[in-house]
């Protein structure tokens, strides 16, 4: 009976050592550090569930920030036409390329602003840059400003 105990109790010390070596955090991983943030304003924006994604189109870069005192959303996107050809550069914006959703889920579009991606590694799938834009709200002629913008973030492919 002890000698059933003693090898059951290294089958399961083997097992969890096993399990501790190989879920081993990739220590190259940059994750923990990305981000999408901004002022809107004045006030500030950061994603909190991030969205990103890049296609042969190019790539949609931020998420939605989840108020946790409201229970609401809010959502920020800025799109870099031909990211994988381009790569780091400036990129001209359009009505399409930003995208603001406020907590009351009133959509904001891009009236003016610029979006430049300081890095791209397509290797990586990670995009690093900079935007600030004026976004418009289409129905009553309001706009907010977003300044200060920066990202890091992964992409989805």
């Amino acid at each position: 009976m002890k000698k059933s105990i003693w090898n059951y109790s290294l089958m399961v010390i083997g097992f969890l050592l096993l399990f501790t070596v190989g879920c081993k955090k990739d220590d190259t991983s940059t994750s923990g550090s990305y981000h999408f943030d901004c002022k809107i304003d004045g006030v500030a924006f950061a994603v909190t569930n991030h969205l990103s994604d890049i296609d042969a189109g190019g790539a949609n870069i931020g998420g939605v920030q989840i108020n946790l005192q409201s229970q609401k959303t809010s959502s920020f996107n800025v799109y870099a036409k031909d990211l994988g050809a381009k790569g780091a550069a400036d990129y001209t914006l359009t009505i399409y390329d930003v995208t603001y959703v406020d907590e009351n889920l009133v959509s904001w579009h891009w009236k003016s602003g610029s979006l430049t991606v300081t890095k791209f590694d397509s290797a990586k799938s990670e995009v690093t840059g900079t935007f600030t834009s004026i976004v418009l709200e289409s129905d009553t002629g309001l706009t907010k400003t977003a300044t200060n913008g920066s990202f890091f973030e992964h992409l989805i492919k």
